[in-house]
């Protein structure tokens, strides 16, 4: 870990602030869920990578950036499966097939 890197229930409190904007502000919570993805990469967090995934790939979806939220769900399938947590990786799974 990094001196830059942020502590767990950080990373959590911006997902959870990412995902209260996500109705009203797509590109916001695309962006929180995208500091959160890169956090988790430096912390080494399947499972909290995998949800900052799915946020993201949610969020490109809504703003109709199809390709990159396609790359965010399948990487949150790896993600979970790396996790070795099934339900997780049932809803990036399902999101994919949306």
């Amino acid at each position: 870990m990094t001196a830059s890197s942020e502590s767990l229930a950080d990373i959590h409190a911006l997902l959870a602030q990412a995902r209260e904007r996500a109705p009203s502000s797509p590109q916001q919570a695309r962006e929180g869920a995208l500091r959160a993805l890169r956090q988790a990469q430096l912390r080494g967090d399947a499972a909290t990578l995998c949800d900052a995934r799915l946020l993201a790939g949610e969020a490109c979806s809504t703003l109709g950036q199809y390709a990159e939220a396609l790359e965010h769900l399948e990487g949150a399938v790896a993600a979970a499966s790396a996790a070795r947590d099934a339900s997780r990786e049932a809803e990036a799974h399902r999101l994919v097939a949306a």
